[in-house]
């Protein structure tokens, strides 16, 4: 029993010495990445500029099959791949809190709508996460609105000037 109590113990030892020393200190490719040329792939402003169309598209599909959920958060992901062509060939789907069939429908009316999408073509793939949040509340004319997220800030919404008024 001592012994086989030993030979787990060194064993274990090994294991966690050799896990130890196997892990790459740093990061591998510091200083090795070249600049992506910009006829290369997409940016994230210009596929936040060519996505925009289809918004009022995706707010209907988020609308009519994750809001009746009372567990939907009102997130959406999208993740998509967009090949030299322009044309999406991948797209993943989160939205947190909608599940079970609302989950399905969500994800088929999307696949359906993002079928549509065209963006302008590169020399290279472009792996794009497009966020969308939408707000609702029980309020008459209060939403769901859509958000934004750009890494420059989102621009203020336009305002009616103020009324003059009477006296």
């Amino acid at each position: 029993m001592k012994r086989a109590l030993t030979i787990l113990l060194t064993s274990v030892a090994m294991l966690v010495a050799g896990t130890a020393a196997a892990e790459p200190s740093g990061d591998p490719f510091e200083g090795k990445l070249r600049p992506i040329p910009r006829d290369q792939t997409m940016s994230a402003e210009e596929v936040t500029r060519y996505a925009l169309p289809y918004l009022p598209r995706v707010a209907q599909c988020y609308k009519k099959h994750a809001l009746p959920n009372r567990r939907a958060t009102g997130d959406l992901s999208l993740y998509v791949v967009i090949a030299r062509n322009g044309h999406v060939v991948y797209t993943e789907i989160t939205a947190p809190g909608v599940i079970g069939y609302r989950a399905v429908n969500l994800e088929r009316c999307l696949r359906r709508e993002i079928g549509t999408w065209s963006f302008p073509p590169r020399k290279g793939f472009t792996n794009a996460v497009i966020p969308y949040f939408f707000l609702q509340t029980r309020a008459p004319a209060s939403g769901p609105f859509p958000g934004c997220w750009n890494p420059r800030g989102c621009p203020e919404p336009e305002r009616e000037p103020p009324r003059p008024r009477r006296a």
